[in-house]
């Protein structure tokens, strides 16, 4: 056999600090923890300094490990931003969940858990508490504003949205964000006082205005699917003066009191029976749930009187888990 040629593997700047150069971009891995084993967790990273100063937005993707068209989108992002237009300074993690990323689903294969709902995380606790610990601090160290992006899961497949939480500390400036991404649907998620907080809800609750928004999902990464990602992130950085152009904001109308997640009780095929974008009314069936021999075990029926499909499942669903979800424009 003929020799082959060595590969050399590259060697990436490992990123302990969150700087670089003005007018520069930097990619690399930024080491988070050691693991049990004492091996290094590690997170891909770019920061983007402009020359001038400005706030900095950090802005994170694939919390969830099959939401593939949100780490497309943020190193198309972060490849196309303009430094020579640029103020301030972004920081784009364009994959949390390494682990659930190369296993091609949803939670970390390592404690089964979701990194997104492990607030504030805990430094003593599973893998996925450890990192989500460690990101929710270096955000309150370092940002002035935050993005979550999020696109759909294997299971899950949603219409192009941004949301807030309101009720907290930083709520009104985490309005006046999804109001400025352009999204054509925007949420507001009132929280109480036991509601469970994930990673944007947490920065706003510690006075880091921040916003989650999706679209696409089924790990597709068309353009359709990871554009208006991309085309969101950058309204958000003209409104906070990071890019020269002006956006307008949607006109507080256009806000959807909350989301109304609908589980199925029994488990089965699931076939829907409404399109993504539909408005549907109190008692309309919105999807049917099948066994393996075709029969039917469960309808999912619309709970409210008024609302508009977001996001709904598709393939095999097991008892409990969300087969459509709506927004409410107000909690009637």
């Amino acid at each position: 056999m003929k020799n082959q040629p060595s590969r050399i593997t590259p060697q990436l700047p490992l990123i302990e600090e969150f700087v670089a150069e003005p007018g520069k971009k930097v990619k690399g891995i930024w080491y988070v923890l050691d693991n049990c084993a004492g091996l290094p967790e590690t997170i891909p990273i770019w920061i983007i300094q402009g020359n001038d100063i400005g706030p900095t937005l950090w802005i994170q993707a694939t919390v969830h490990g099959d939401e593939y068209a949100g780490t497309w989108a943020a190193s198309a992002l972060a490849n196309d931003v303009n430094l020579e237009n640029l103020k301030g300074r972004v920081i784009i993690l364009p994959v949390v969940n390494l682990h659930a990323f190369y296993a091609r689903q949803k939670t970390s294969p390592v404690d089964s858990l979701d990194i997104s709902h492990q607030i504030p995380g805990d430094p003593e606790g599973t893998l996925s508490q450890k990192i989500a610990y460690v990101i929710n601090k270096k955000i309150l160290e370092t940002a002035d504003a935050m993005i979550d992006i999020h696109s759909g899961t294997s299971i899950y497949f949603c219409k192009e949205f941004a949301i807030y939480a309101g009720g907290l500390k930083a709520s009104q400036k985490a309005e006046q964000l999804a109001l400025h991404t352009g999204a054509p649907y925007i949420v507001q998620e009132k929280i109480y006082k036991n509601s469970e907080l994930t990673m944007f809800m947490y920065a706003t609750e510690n006075g880091v205005p921040g916003i989650m928004i999706s679209s696409g999902g089924h790990r597709r990464v068309e353009n359709a699917f990871w554009r208006p990602i991309v085309n969101q992130c950058k309204n958000i950085m003209r409104f906070l003066g990071m890019l020269p152009e002006t956006i307008f904001p949607a006109k507080k109308e256009t806000i959807f009191q909350g989301i109304e997640f609908i589980p199925c009780s029994v488990g089965g095929i699931i076939i829907n029976s409404v399109n993504l974008g539909d408005w549907v009314k109190k008692g309309q069936i919105l999807a049917r749930l099948f066994d393996v021999f075709g029969e039917l075990v469960e309808e999912i029926v619309c709970p409210v009187e008024h609302a508009l499909v977001i996001e709904h499942a598709s393939g095999l669903l097991m008892p409990g888990e969300g087969a459509i979800e709506l927004l409410l424009r107000d909690h009637s």
